[in-house]
């Protein structure tokens, strides 16, 4: 009897409860459908492994979020670095400075993440940062230089498809561009530039506010590299067409750096897609009057990060998860196939048992003396062999049924993560089901893991979520604390 036939069975049984019951009083409504000792409902604990697997990298060119800054945890993961890298576009095809130009301020300007919070007591607008994680209030430097890396749009290997660029990659720089030493400033939403005559003197200082008005992370750039690289006839033909500009200027490399070796900073998450530029501010002489102009060159085309972390020594007890291509868990089900067949002898005898598999939970618990309070607040469950999405993502609850949210104590401290995988194991226990017993992976969500139909199976590649967590896993000494599979199932009497 296999499975699928023992839950037809048990559906017949249901339905005769409900037949008889009708003929009985009121009084005994119902007794037999519940009680009728016919089948009985159980718990069982499946033997699992898991391990931690270092992630060499992970895709980040034009993802929804990117990373920049440098942040060290105080547990066990050590220091994490994120560097940014894009292609500039040209505001149009043969742009042109007059003879007169002369360039006042060069700024790089990134959006954060924030919040309004209405106005202070002199009407000015109040922001909150929104997704920074780590100290605020630790000063990093920005330094700002060139890329001498051509920025391939297209595979070289393969003209048909796009080229993919990993955070493991590196990058030929050139001219150091600027370097700020830097905190994060909600209130950071002006630009002030002092406009240049031709004899050099200032003749005017112009404030500069984006519309509406919001905070913006600014690094000022050498204007003495622009004059030089933007103006005059020589460099004309370098703005006749934006992908002669991309080919003169290929991009910007911004990366973090500490400051007297303090690396206790900060990680900032934004989105660059949109609204980063950098504003090349200029002013010309024209019938005699200085007149003030700007270029914006917008991040666009190749948008990618950089992430390096420090290597982290694994306890075998433990599982560390760390996003931003750190590390993952694997999970390996069902023990040893120790006669050699291919499949499992635990999952061999499980098949004998006719079990209707009502719920089947996966359970990590937080082991919270080495987590830091940075923990993901979501970890995704997926085939880490095929890459591909469990069967129980499309659930009738959608993507959340699978689980994996985040579940607090009393402290209000990261305490557990639970895993719905019945439909996976309710398949894997039916011998005439086709699907394969694969080795599993759990690692930190982003948004781009959530299929966006019932036809999106594949995970993908990308890993901007920097945060990460260290659970108790198949080895641990604590066996209240160990990682378990919990199989509830219902099988006749």
């Amino acid at each position: 009897m296999t499975i699928r036939v023992a839950k037809y069975i048990s559906l017949l049984l249901l339905l005769s409860g409900i037949i008889v019951s009708c003929d009985k009083e009121l009084e005994n409504s119902g007794v037999d459908l519940v009680d009728n000792n016919k089948f009985s409902t159980n718990s069982y604990f499946s033997q699992i492994k898991t391990e931690t697997e270092n992630v060499e990298a992970v895709r980040t060119d034009n993802a929804p979020n990117f990373l920049l800054g440098l942040y060290e945890d105080n547990t066990v993961f050590g220091t994490t670095e994120a560097s940014l890298i894009s292609q500039l576009r040209i505001p149009f095809a043969g742009l042109t400075f007059d003879e007169t130009a002369r360039i006042d301020t060069v700024i790089i300007e990134l959006p954060y993440y924030y919040t309004n919070d209405g106005v202070f007591d002199d009407n000015k607008p109040k922001f909150t940062l929104d997704s920074i994680f780590g100290n605020k209030n630790t000063a990093y430097k920005l330094k700002v230089n060139r890329v001498n890396t051509f920025l391939n749009n297209l595979d070289p290997e393969d003209p048909s498809k796009q080229l993919k660029y990993y955070s493991d990659k590196d990058y030929e720089l050139s001219d150091l561009l600027g370097e700020v030493d830097f905190v994060p400033n909600a209130n950071d939403t002006m630009t002030v530039v002092k406009r240049k005559a031709a004899d050099g003197s200032i003749y005017e200082e112009d404030e500069r506010k984006d519309s509406p008005v919001r905070p913006t992370l600014k690094i000022p750039l050498d204007t003495e590299f622009f004059t030089q690289n933007f103006l005059g006839a020589a460099n004309e033909s370098h703005f006749a067409t934006n992908d002669d500009f991309i080919d003169f200027f290929r991009g910007v490399f911004i990366e973090a750096l500490p400051i007297n070796g303090i690396v206790d900073a900060n990680l900032i998450q934004m989105n660059l897609l949109t609204d980063a530029k950098m504003t090349v501010y200029y002013s010309e002489t024209i019938d005699g009057e200085n007149t003030p102009s700007q270029y914006v060159f917008r991040f666009s085309g190749i948008i990618a990060n950089k992430f390096e972390n420090s290597t982290v020594v694994y306890d075998p007890q433990f599982n560390y998860i760390q996003g931003a291509g750190g590390s993952l868990t694997t999970i390996s089900l069902f023990g040893d196939d120790n006669d050699g067949n291919n499949i499992p002898d635990e999952l061999e005898e499980l098949r004998n048992n006719d079990w209707l598999v009502n719920e089947a939970n996966l359970v990590f618990y937080v082991n919270q003396d080495l987590s830091s309070d940075f923990t993901p607040d979501r970890l995704i469950l997926y085939n880490y062999e095929t890459n591909r999405q469990l069967p129980d993502v499309f659930g009738l609850n959608g993507f959340g049924s699978i689980g994996g949210f985040v579940e607090k104590d009393d402290s209000n401290k990261a305490f557990k993560y639970k895993f719905r995988i019945t439909d996976y194991v309710s398949q894997l226990l039916d011998p005439t089901s086709d699907t394969e017993l694969n080795k599993l992976a759990i690692k930190v969500f982003n948004s781009t893991d959530a299929p966006v139909n019932n036809q999106d199976f594949f995970v993908r590649e990308y890993g901007w979520n920097p945060k990460r967590v260290v659970l108790y896993g198949s080895e641990s000494s604590l066996e209240d604390k160990k990682v378990k599979l919990e199989i509830i199932y219902s099988e006749l009497n």
